[in-house]
């Protein structure tokens, strides 16, 4: 028997043998080659520049005229919140911004931005409150952002006869929430149709889709119960 021959594309590094990422190069060299100009180039160690959280801190942060926010630019979290590194932890950048430019924050509080902007990490826009107190001001900028609003996202009007309001106070379009609850029926109607005949089935007991009646309890326990008193 003849011996297999390799076809698959490899790294153009010789002696690599792993798959190509880009330029013809494996992910290591390829990464070293944007890095470094070179696929051979490796950074030292006595080449790395420890940098204080402060100094990485200044260039992630564009100021804004009017509103004399400091917008983060750098990462953030899906709430909208900046994340700084320091050291090993990820830290909210507003919580590092108020510990390094007024103080500790004391235990059991939050940072509350009090320009509503959630990657501001101006020192003057931030106040430790508890979660309560947190909240309740959300509530009401909520509240407010509600009552200025005239026409939903659909452009219905926000008249008496069209809308609801929760336990908050926050109004709510009644056209939408009809247009939601059909659609969530339409969705759901095709799975009760077909339930008669997913039952008849042979393999009714594997289809996730099919209602199982609920198991009976057992008696057993009980009855042991009884019997030793």
């Amino acid at each position: 028997m003849h011996p297999q021959i390799n076809t698959k594309p490899l790294c153009s590094v010789p002696h690599c043998e792993k798959k190509p990422r880009g330029y013809g190069y494996c992910s290591m060299h390829y990464t070293r080659w944007r890095n470094y100009g070179s696929p051979f180039r490796v950074k030292q160690r006595s080449e790395w520049v420890y940098k204080p959280p402060i100094t990485r801190f200044w260039p992630k942060i564009k100021l804004d005229p009017t509103t004399e926010c400091w917008d983060w630019t750098a990462s953030k979290s899906r709430d909208g919140y900046g994340c700084f590194k320091v050291g090993r932890k990820i830290l909210q950048a507003s919580r590092f911004s108020y510990t390094h430019f007024v103080g500790t924050i004391p235990f059991g509080l939050e940072i509350d931005h009090l320009c509503h902007n959630r990657s501001c990490v101006n020192p003057k826009h931030l106040e430790p409150v508890t979660k309560k107190v947190n909240g309740e001001r959300q509530d009401k900028t909520r509240l407010s952002i509600s009552h200025t609003k005239t026409h939903c996202l659909r452009g219905y009007p926000y008249i008496e006869e069209n809308i609801w309001r929760d336990r908050k106070g926050i109004r709510y379009c009644r056209a939408c929430s009809r247009f939601r609850d059909q659609r969530r029926r339409s969705l759901f109607k095709p799975l009760l149709s077909i339930q008669p005949r997913l039952a008849s089935c042979s393999r009714a007991s594997q289809c996730p889709l099919v209602r199982k009646p609920p198991a009976p309890r057992s008696t057993a326990g009980s009855r042991r119960w009884h019997s030793r008193h």
